[in-house]
């Protein structure tokens, strides 16, 4: 779970090297690169790059584009909804001002509806976009669901500056921003334990995932079934707590699970069995060593005595003259 976090960061963070390092990256050159990623790494839903375009450069930008074949590109600009869900029914052309941040690469194809949307005017996207290049590192959204959908997914934003640059300040990384890499990583392939509620089975399991870096009342970014949770927690279900630090983000993730609903009754029945036999062996083993011992000091006892030992010799009598006597006081020691 950790490396494939870890792999995510790493990739975002890659994106903006790949951009700086070339003169000009084409559609066609940024598809094969972030196709060959995406094949590698089956937890990554999407990579994407969204340049800093100044309004003095709007022009040529929105003219490259369509000069690779994106006939209508151009900056857009979206209706935003109440929640953290956008339209893409009527985008309109984006108005005049000093600097855009619009998508200029999404691979795969299927998600071509966010090219040339300026990210500036989605303010929860934005939010995000912003923290990660003020804090010069990767930073990852919460977790979200897309059109309703069971899975859950989150992105990770990683700013991208000229080398060479000294950046000891927001306004200065602000200002030498050139663009922000984008990786969505699907997060049920990165954690199988948030599946449990996937599609509304009745596995005994509850998840939560919190964020540990945010005010108490806004920690918790999933929880399967609050009901179900509090049920095994209270009567006390196997719990294991992992805590996450990714992206500029620190999560503890809990599993708390009903252990007697895992457990075949036969298989219960033949292992107490198997313990009852146990136990009886093991007490005829001791009562057999413990014969055995008894049995072995009499033995013992026998040799020490010996021939010479069982007869004291009297006078010149010999061992089997009159002068000998026996001293053998037991019936033990006579056998």
């Amino acid at each position: 779970m950790r490396s494939k976090l870890a792999a995510c960061e790493a990739v975002a963070d890659a994106v903006p090297a790949f951009l700086r390092n070339s003169d000009q990256v084409t559609l066609a050159e940024f598809r094969d690169y972030a196709h060959a990623i995406l094949q590698r790494h089956a937890e990554l839903r999407s990579i994407a790059w969204t340049p800093r375009v100044l309004q003095s450069e709007r022009a040529q930008f929105e003219a490259d584009r369509r000069a690779e074949g994106l006939a209508d590109f151009e900056i857009r600009d979206l209706v935003e909804s109440s929640g953290p869900v956008y339209t893409f029914s009527h985008p309109t052309r984006a108005e005049v001002r000093s600097d855009y941040f619009p998508v200029a690469f999404n691979e795969p194809a299927t998600a071509a509806e966010y090219l040339g949307v300026d990210i500036t005017r989605l303010r929860v996207n934005w939010q995000r976009m912003r923290t990660a290049i003020d804090n010069g590192a990767p930073v990852a959204s919460p977790p979200y669901r897309v059109d309703g959908q069971p899975e859950l997914f989150l992105t990770v934003y990683a700013p991208g500056f000229p080398r060479g640059l000294q950046l000891d300040s927001v306004e200065r990384r602000r200002g030498a921003v050139v663009g922000v890499g984008q990786v969505t990583m699907k997060l049920f392939e990165v954690m199988p334990q948030l599946q449990h509620d996937a599609n509304g089975t009745a596995d005994p399991v509850a998840v939560e995932l919190t964020d540990l870096g945010v005010a108490e009342s806004q920690r918790v970014l999933y929880v399967t079934d609050r009901v179900r949770l509090n049920a095994l927690r209270e009567a006390h279900g196997w719990e294991r707590r992992d805590r996450i630090t990714f992206a500029g983000r620190t999560w503890q993730l809990t599993v708390i699970a009903d252990v007697s609903a895992y457990t075949n009754p036969w298989l219960a029945r033949l292992t107490a069995l198997f313990c009852i036999a146990l136990t009886l062996a093991s007490a005829l083993a001791l009562g057999a060593r413990s014969l055995v011992r008894q049995l072995m000091a009499e033995v013992d006892r026998a040799q020490r005595l010996g021939p010479y030992t069982l007869v004291e010799k009297i006078g010149s009598g010999g061992m089997g003259g009159s002068g000998a006597r026996s001293i053998c006081s037991s019936s033990a020691q006579r056998r």
